[in-house]
């Protein structure tokens, strides 16, 4: 499992995360959120139950208030894949870049809005995937996409909660590192519109991708 974002943390007065990982690495965390799902007795297969089980997830990790309790043992890719698609399998490779792409995005984005508290009702008109992705050479990749990237929502919301509060401005130290312009140009949150928290947020998380999550070694 991935380690929390409090382990590359040596204060609340640091100035930067010591925290890296590869696009494969983000997968595989991701996959624990799967792994809670059967654990709960979801069927991956069914489409509809998966996504609503996954958004109950995201409701429950948004009330707790300590450290969420993931399973050891994630369910596995070729597992998860069988189940939810099985004429995706001759399509691995092209489900695998899907994977990789759609659960970086989707953790860096969660990490930001966790960091925040931003609410689950934002997450949900704003962010969240209801229906799989538009993917018309590749149709089933739609659905992984989907699926990836809103498991990937839960688990980096989840990590973004340790950064609330005082912890919170290491995480804006952190992401000062990039002297990204596009950060400074939000203006005033107190002026903020809807869709400005939701460009903001994405800002954060790409600039945190950035730093923090590599393509591969």
């Amino acid at each position: 499992m991935l380690e929390r974002l409090t382990v590359g943390i040596s204060g609340p007065d640091a100035d930067s995360i010591n925290w890296s990982h590869t696009a494969d690495d983000i997968v595989e965390g991701v996959e624990v959120v799967f792994a809670a799902l059967k654990k709960r007795g979801v069927k991956l297969g069914e489409p509809d139950e998966t996504i609503e089980a996954m958004f109950e997830l995201l409701k429950m990790i948004g009330e707790l208030t300590g450290e969420a309790m993931w399973p050891v043992v994630a369910v596995g890719a070729v597992a998860f894949l069988a189940e939810m698609a099985p004429a995706a399998i001759g399509l691995a490779e092209a489900a695998e870049e899907i994977k990789r792409d759609r659960a970086t995005t989707g953790f860096s984005y969660g990490v930001a809005m966790g960091v925040m508290s931003e609410s689950v009702d934002f997450i949900s008109e704003r962010f969240w995937e209801w229906s799989p992705e538009s993917n018309p050479f590749f149709k089933e990749g739609g659905r992984i996409a989907q699926n990836y990237f809103n498991a990937a929502l839960v688990l980096g919301y989840d990590y973004g909660r340790d950064l609330r509060g005082n912890m919170s401005k290491v995480f804006f130290n952190d992401l000062k590192r990039l002297n990204n312009p596009s950060l400074l140009e939000h203006g005033d949150p107190n002026n903020f519109s809807a869709n400005d928290w939701k460009d903001f947020y994405i800002d954060l998380g790409v600039a945190f991708r950035q730093l923090h999550i590599k393509e591969s070694e």
